[in-house]
Parts: C-alpha cells; sequence; structure tokens
C-alpha cells in the first residue's frame, strides 16, 4: 500500500470517528449509533451509519476507504454506500472500484453502475468488459443488456470478441433483443 493510499485511508478513518462525535444525536435517540460506534469488528455497519447520516465528509471519506481500504467488504459496501449518498456524481469514484483486486468489489462497481442512467455510467463501465476475470465480464455484458444508448450498444457489440464462449452467446442475445429480433 502506498504511502499515499495510506494517509488516504487515515483521513478516511479519522473523519467516520468525527461523524459520529460532531453531530451525533443524543444517545437516548439513537442508541444503536452508540454502538456501532463502540464496534470496530463491524465495517459494514459503520459504512451503512455513515450513509445514513451524510455530511460534507461523508463522499471523501467513502471514497478513500473504496479506493484503498483493507478488508473487501468494507470497500464494497462502500461502494453501495456511494450510490446511496451520491448516485450518479460518485459514478468516477464508483468506477475507480472496477479495478480493486477483490471480485466482490468490482461486482458492487458493476451493479451500481448498471443502475445509472447515461453515457457516462456506460463509459466508465466498459473497462470491465477487459477484466481478467470471465464473471466479471458476463456481468459487465449483463449490465450493458440492461442500460440504452450507443456506448451500451457499442460494448455489447466488442463483447462478441470476447474469448470466453459464455460472454459472446450473452451478448449475441442481447444484441438480438436490441434489434427485435428472437
Amino acid at each position: 500500500m502506498t504511502a499515499r493510499k495510506r494517509a488516504g485511508l487515515m483521513t478516511a478513518f479519522v473523519l467516520l470517528a468525527g461523524c459520529f462525535q460532531a453531530e451525533a444525536p443524543a444517545p437516548a435517540a439513537r442508541p444503536e449509533l452508540r454502538a456501532m460506534e463502540k464496534d470496530a469488528s463491524n465495517p459494514e455497519r459503520r459504512i451503512m451509519a455513515l450513509a445514513e447520516q451524510p455530511d460534507v465528509q461523508t463522499i471523501p471519506a467513502l471514497e478513500a476507504i473504496v479506493q484503498g481500504g483493507v478488508d473487501p467488504a468494507e470497500r464494497r459496501e462502500a461502494v453501495y454506500a456511494l450510490a446511496d449518498v451520491g448516485g450518479e456524481s460518485n459514478a468516477a469514484a464508483i468506477a475507480d472500484a472496477l479495478r480493486d483486486p477483490d471480485d466482490g468489489v468490482r461486482r458492487a462497481a458493476i451493479d451500481v453502475l448498471s443502475t445509472m442512467d447515461g453515457e457516462v455510467s456506460a463509459g466508465l463501465l466498459t473497462g470491465a468488459l477487459n477484466d481478467a476475470d470471465p464473471r466479471i465480464r458476463l456481468a459487465a455484458v449483463d449490465a450493458f443488456g440492461d442500460m440504452e444508448g450507443p456506448t451500451a450498444t457499442m460494448a455489447l457489440q466488442q463483447a462478441l470478441a470476447d474469448p470466453d464462449a459464455t460472454i459472446r452467446e450473452a451478448a449475441t442475445e442481447l444484441l438480438a433483443e436490441r434489434s427485435g429480433g428472437r
């Protein structure tokens, strides 16, 4: 891990801790948040709590976790939280997760980007067609099947040249559905 990523992670965790201290509700109002604050062993719950009460520090903290979090489950939850908190405005940060070493994090990024409208998310998702894991490439093809627009169509056409027969077949079926065949 680079010093820059390590520094970003430290900042994210400091920001996460600050979110609970700066504007935390009274203990009687939200006792479950106080329990989560103390539960360092459950990063997913901390991320969910952060996304439920977003402030100006939330998005940078989540981006830092996506880019350099140690735990894949935490990075995956941060991808979903970025979508919940900022939606399409966070598409580029979510797309960073397409390069994550963990296939679950990459899959989360595909899931989230596929729900966003527009050519921007389709363009960002195109990189997943070059993933080494055929399951990730197939997930990307499926996502493009649900998207509209020329970028999605071109991505499906690109998938016709994939070395994996399952991916080529899926792309063929999805393109046939688009053209009214089938």
